[in-house]
């Protein structure tokens, strides 16, 4: 479930989406969501056609709040949006296709 409370703000390239939100934003091959002072990511890779999703961080004081679920879904998101396949390398967003067939077209066989 997102959050609606704060303004969400993803940038890749130059490009920009707004979403209602947490405080987030895409960076440095990394979707992060910032939370008093400590940050949780997702790594990605992108190629031409695919976003390769690596790796998922979530701080100590941030988990049980559904960040990793938020980071996940965003990240799908942004790959519909962008026509692109999924690499998915992170359990955590593997586990999250599991609970969400809909994404389950764009992994990449």
């Amino acid at each position: 479930m997102l959050r609606t409370n704060l303004r969400v703000t993803l940038s890749v390239a130059g490009e920009c989406l707004n979403r209602e939100s947490e405080k987030q934003k895409v960076t440095d091959g990394r979707f992060e969501i910032e939370e008093n002072g400590a940050t949780a990511y997702l790594e990605y890779r992108e190629s031409p056609g695919v976003l390769e999703l690596i790796h998922t961080e979530v701080p100590e004081e941030l988990r049980h709040k559904g960040l990793a679920t938020e980071l996940a879904e965003t990240a799908l998101e942004y790959a519909r949006e962008h026509g692109l396949k999924i690499d998915v390398i992170c359990p955590v967003v593997a586990e999250y296709i599991g609970r969400h067939p809909e994404y389950a077209e764009m992994v990449l066989q």
